[in-house]
């Protein structure tokens, strides 16, 4: 508790002066309400830092041409809904087939044992095409399967105009 003093004044001959009465203030309340604003703001401010996902771009210096083993990459293709076209290898032997994101994971832990078996170390790339009827969630949750199933390479692609007449 915090007090001012002040002197005690003693009446002067002729005049009459008021009584000077002891001023307690208490500044407990003050010191809570600043602690309270300086933990808000401390709190508010740590909960306000971006959190971003490293992502690894191409070299533009190169010529586009992406060295990519044909037994090693895996496309998906994620259309409406919760869909999602697949295929192992390259382009020119696509077997297309249909599947949910919730069965993702098991189709990339398997071409991942499957490519070690082969290559002898994780060379798996995943290669994420998404055609216009797909929502943002659904790449996001691509991203997210290709995260828990640590793929070490994963790359965003365009669709060829084949494959935009068949899949939008």
């Amino acid at each position: 508790m915090a007090e001012i003093n002040q002197p005690n004044r003693q009446p002067k001959k002729g005049r009459s002066f008021f009584a000077m009465k002891k001023i307690n203030i208490d500044l407990t309340p003050m010191v809570d309400l600043g602690f309270i604003l300086v933990t808000f703001f401390v709190f508010t401010s740590t909960l306000s830092e971006l959190k971003v996902m490293n992502m690894v771009t191409p070299n533009d210096e190169n010529d586009g041409a992406d060295k990519i083993c044909a037994s090693c990459a895996l496309t998906f293709i994620p259309v409406q809904g919760d869909n999602v076209w697949y295929y192992s290898g390259m382009e020119q032997n696509a077997n297309y087939q249909l599947t949910t994101i919730s069965q993702l994971r098991n189709i990339i832990s398997q071409k991942k044992k499957w490519v070690q078996s082969i290559r002898g170390k994780d060379e798996l790339q995943v290669i994420i095409r998404g055609a216009e009827g797909a929502s943002f969630s659904n790449v996001v949750d691509i991203i997210d399967e290709c995260h828990i199933a640590a793929v070490k390479r994963y790359y965003f692609d365009e669709l060829n105009p084949q494959q935009r007449l068949q899949f939008n």
